[in-house]
């Protein structure tokens, strides 16, 4: 069940993929959200306040995964572990409140916010990069773990593979949001990238 937070979160969500932190208004936020400014402040402190909440609601869970908590059975489990959580995660971005569809926003407008969140404040930064750093070493282990166990082979060294699945993962994400294209497609492109990938490692 939806709170009154949640609520106010989602619907700002909307305001600020469609326009920057800089142009949305206070008076707009309490308008779209139908509240009074004071029970709007009851919620939050400030539009900076709300910003920052709905960047770590809706948008951390973009570029931030437990690669911790996947598989180390194998690289191919773990990197399926992390397409499904992709999965997941498009689920719940193209669900807000029931009402939100990628298909609404124009071209690039999700990655704004990211953008703004990452110019702004510096403690954002350096959260996201932490987080780049530990993707980085939880693919490079895993890699390793693949290489020592025969299931892969290659020249390359397990750092530079790591770089590939996720530079290219970075790659598909992109494309499509310059194209325009379904979030849902995400898993499908993943997979039929990242199998691929594999197979040519494949021992």
């Amino acid at each position: 069940m939806n709170t009154t937070k949640d609520f106010i979160l989602g619907e700002c969500l909307k305001l600020f993929l469609r326009k920057s932190f800089k142009d949305v208004t206070l008076k707009e936020i309490v308008e779209t959200t139908r509240l009074s400014k004071g029970a709007f402040y009851h919620y939050f402190t400030s539009k900076e306040s709300l910003f920052l909440e709905v960047i770590d609601t809706f948008f951390t869970k973009m570029i931030v995964f437990d690669f911790g908590a996947y598989s180390q059975e194998s690289l191919f489990r773990f990197y399926h572990d992390h397409i499904n959580d992709l999965g997941k995660m498009v689920t719940e971005l193209t669900d807000i409140n029931g009402s939100l569809s990628i298909r609404e926003i124009p071209d690039f407008n999700y990655l704004y916010p990211l953008f703004d969140a990452l110019r702004m404040i510096p403690e954002y930064h350096n959260k996201i990069q932490k987080a780049r750093e530990y993707e980085l070493e939880q693919w490079t282990m895993a890699i390793e773990r693949a290489m020592a166990s025969g299931e892969i082979k290659s020249l390359m060294a397990a750092g530079h593979l790591a770089k590939m699945f996720i530079f290219s993962g970075n790659g598909i994400g992109l494309n499509i949001i310059m194209s325009n294209r379904p979030a849902g497609d995400i898993k499908e492109s993943f997979t039929d990238l990242w199998d691929g990938f594999y197979e040519s490692l494949k021992s």
